[in-house]
């Protein structure tokens, strides 16, 4: 395209350590040579960047006004009063009606109608020609309004727990499925439930599959450093949530211990379970073995997925109907060449072939798990053979670059199809 491409990404925060899989994907963006602008719902602060590259990105990104500000208030009052039937006979309407059954989201995320007309006065004037969002909830609202009040199409990703937690699944989340130009899956099992929640077909790439890759950092090909441990490490990285099964895992290093088997299990993480999980691991007295270290810096996860000798994740379908998609921290692990365990789930198992690039076990089963990571730390030429593989799968499926081309190459197209045929016509937003 002649005119350089400008898109706009909504977050919620914006950059912050939770969503670095997000950062990899709008600095990769902007080295193809796509203009990205970042906007932030809420802000984050500079002591929270650990790298050059957060620093960038916060630097760049923009932060909303919150929706109690002067600036956001007046660009509601302008629009509400000017436009009135469209706002509030349109999208309050069918936002309200759309969030029913969820009436704590859709209080507490009503807000987010000031800071979405504050920010499409700002797209307008800037010449924006795509919106897309990361996750389905406010940052995915916020780009539905926008594309309602200007015109502007609009694309998403959605994750995790934004689809598939009951509170979530409401009738708007469908609405912004529907009125999406696009909707990325994470993988073919995401596809398969947006297809199936949203009643709308797979038609013309509708539902593209875009896995969220790890980068060149963890890709080199320099081999995994040989650090002599004194014992075999047991490495998760997770948020101490449900999901995650750190529940089985620690029941698992009890059967381990029973058999007088030396390891160290380090958790990295924090999450409202921490209390609960280390009160568990007091009372199987593994006190010696497992160790909570709170969050970790990109750099210091890089680090002690060098010094691990095993990866643990052995993700649930937790009681809220939450679950993961395909977690990052076992794309990272792999990248980084570590033997994988995990669980029997749909969207893992894209990830992970059993007893080929990891191992996987039944969920909620400790004996199960208890008995991969024994076959682990009994066989060291088992875990290299499957931290190779492990490393090529993620290289080969799952390499950031990759995946964001294959992105990259759908904005162009559908922008290209876009002004050719229906020129950006700004309806609202042109009066403000």
């Amino acid at each position: 395209m002649k005119k350089k491409v400008k898109i706009a990404y909504i977050f919620t925060r914006f950059p912050c350590l939770t969503q670095l899989f997000a950062l990899r994907e709008v600095e990769e963006l902007r080295r193809l040579g796509i203009d990205v602008q970042p906007y932030s719902l809420n802000r984050v602060q500079a002591e929270e960047m650990q790298d050059s590259l957060m620093k960038f990105w916060f630097d760049k990104t923009i932060y909303v006004p919150s929706s109690s500000s002067f600036q956001c208030l007046v660009s509601l009052s302008k629009i509400s009063i000017k436009h009135f039937r469209i706002f509030w006979g349109g999208l309050i309407v069918k936002y309200i009606s759309g969030n029913i059954q969820n009436l704590r989201y859709l209080f507490a995320s009503l807000a987010v109608f000031s800071q979405a007309t504050h920010i499409t006065q700002e797209l307008v004037k800037t010449n924006v020609m795509w919106i897309h969002a990361h996750f389905a909830t406010n940052a995915t609202t916020v780009a539905w309004i926008i594309k309602h009040l200007s015109g502007i199409p609009y694309s998403f990703t959605p994750h995790a727990y934004d689809i598939f937690k009951r509170e979530f699944q409401t009738e708007f989340l469908k609405t912004k499925i529907q009125d999406a130009h696009f909707v990325v899956a994470e993988s073919q099992f995401n596809k398969f439930f947006l297809q199936n929640f949203s009643e709308q077909k797979s038609e013309n790439g509708r539902y593209p599959v875009i896995h969220c890759g790890v980068g060149a950092d963890y890709l080199h090909r320099q081999l995994k450093k040989d650090y002599k441990n004194p014992f075999p490490i047991i490495l998760c990285i997770a948020r101490l949530v449900e999901k995650k099964g750190h529940e089985y895992l620690i029941r698992a290093l009890d059967i381990i211990k029973q058999q007088a088997l030396d390891f160290k299990c380090i958790m990295v993480g924090n999450g409202p379970l921490k209390e609960q999980l280390i009160n568990q691991v007091k009372e199987k007295k593994l006190e010696d073995r497992v160790e909570f270290v709170g969050e970790f810096s990109p750099v210091q996860v890089r680090d002690i997925l060098e010094r691990a000798d095993i990866f643990c994740l052995p993700c649930i379908h937790a009681n809220s109907g939450d679950r993961d998609g395909i977690p990052v921290a076992l794309m990272e692990a792999m990248a980084k060449r570590l033997p994988v365990i995990s669980t029997h789930m749909k969207g893992i198992t894209e990830l992970i072939r059993s007893g080929d690039n990891g191992l996987l076990v039944p969920e909620r089963d400790e004996q199960a798990l208890a008995d991969a990571l024994i076959t682990l730390l009994k066989s060291a030429n088992l875990r290299s053979r499957l931290a190779e593989a492990g490393y090529n799968t993620i290289h080969e499926y799952f390499n950031s670059q990759k995946e964001t081309t294959k992105l990259y190459q759908i904005f162009l197209k559908q922008l290209t199809e876009r002004n050719t045929k229906d020129p950006l016509t700004y309806r609202i937003a042109k009066s403000f």
